[in-house]
C-alpha cells in the first residue's frame, strides 16, 4: 500500500455512490458516528464555532458547509480520490498514468473519517 495526503485542491464533479466495496463496508459503522456527529454540529453550532471546526474561512468555509451539508444528507457526490484530489502532490503522481491494480494500492486517508 501507498499513503497519500489528501489535497486541500479538489476537483469538483461526482455522482451517487453506486457500490460499496469490502473496505467500505468495514468502516461504514464508524462513518455513521461521525456523519451523525456532524450533523449534530451542523445542527448546534455557529457559523464562527463551524469554521473554526473545518480549520477554514471565507470561501474554503461556504464549500465546506455545503459539503457537509450533503454528507449528513447522504446525497455527497463521490468519485475516486485519484480523480478527486489536485495540488503538487497529485499532478505530479499522475494517477491516471498508473494501471488500475496499482492504483487500487493508493490508500487516502481521509480527514473526516
Amino acid at each position: 500500500m501507498i499513503l497519500l495526503p489528501p489535497s486541500e485542491s479538489k476537483a469538483p464533479g461526482g455522482g451517487p455512490l453506486v457500490r460499496r466495496d469490502d473496505f467500505a463496508r468495514q468502516l461504514a459503522p464508524a462513518r455513521e458516528r461521525v456523519r451523525d456527529s456532524l450533523g449534530h454540529a451542523l445542527a448546534t453550532m455557529t457559523p464562527v464555532q463551524l469554521m473554526h471546526l473545518f480549520g477554514v474561512r471565507g470561501e474554503r468555509f461556504d464549500r465546506a458547509h455545503v459539503a457537509m451539508h450533503a454528507i449528513v444528507a447522504g446525497t455527497a457526490e463521490v468519485v475516486p480520490a485519484w480523480r478527486r484530489y489536485t495540488g503538487v502532490v497529485w499532478e505530479h503522481l499522475d494517477p491516471s498514468t498508473i494501471s488500475v491494480p496499482a492504483r487500487s494500492r493508493i490508500l487516502v486517508p481521509s480527514g473526516l473519517y
